[in-house]
């Protein structure tokens, strides 16, 4: 498994007063880690299939298009995609 640990510049206050959003696009085995600092933040999978670990959390979870993971905890959550291709968005809860 490839980790990239990337920032999520986009994840600035928007112009509406919520949080915006970030979109990604993993191959298969391609992971990426962020970190999650604040409330209200959700990984929504658009295409594909995604694992998701969050740190603390001894359980790992399968999100399939179109599902939604909130995490619970805060610190770092890895996002890997389990297809060839997984697109996803990480931002507010309401996306």
């Amino acid at each position: 498994m490839n980790t990239i640990a990337l920032p999520l510049p986009a994840l600035l206050p928007a112009t509406n007063g919520k949080t915006a959003s970030a979109e990604r696009t993993l191959r298969r085995a391609e992971a990426i880690s962020v970190s999650r600092d604040r409330s209200g933040q959700a990984i929504r999978a658009l295409t594909g299939t995604l694992w998701i670990t969050q740190e603390g959390d001894r359980e790992d979870y399968i999100v399939e298009a179109p599902g939604v993971f909130i995490p619970t905890r805060t610190g770092r959550v890895v996002v890997e995609s389990l297809t060839p291709a997984a697109r996803f968005v990480f931002g507010a809860a309401s996306i």
